[in-house]
């Protein structure tokens, strides 16, 4: 099967309730990597995902390795290289 390559770029913030926050990046049911990182206040990271799979509909999802109270949230999700599109919910169509 023809795998696509597409480079996906967003902004990652969190609020942190503690030092070191774990997060998890899933590409649609299946877990992409896991990070820990210490956000400054007022702070961002901008994280790239590179993808190498067929054509077909993949939804990008962040949450928190428990027990935490901080919060995640990804933002400004674009392409930054190859042939897709954002849709709604976080959801990259590669076409």
């Amino acid at each position: 099967m023809k795998t696509k390559f597409v480079r996906v770029l967003c902004d990652v913030i969190c609020v942190q309730d503690g030092d070191n926050t774990q997060y998890r990046v899933f590409i649609n049911q299946e877990l992409f990597t896991e990070r820990t990182w210490v956000w400054p206040d007022n702070y961002y990271i901008e994280e790239a995902i590179q993808l190498d799979v067929p054509m077909g509909r993949y939804q990008i999802r962040y949450e928190l390795v428990p027990p935490t109270n901080s919060v995640i949230e990804m933002t400004n999700i674009r392409i930054d290289f190859g042939t897709a599109r954002i849709l709604r919910n976080n959801t990259v169509e590669i076409y």
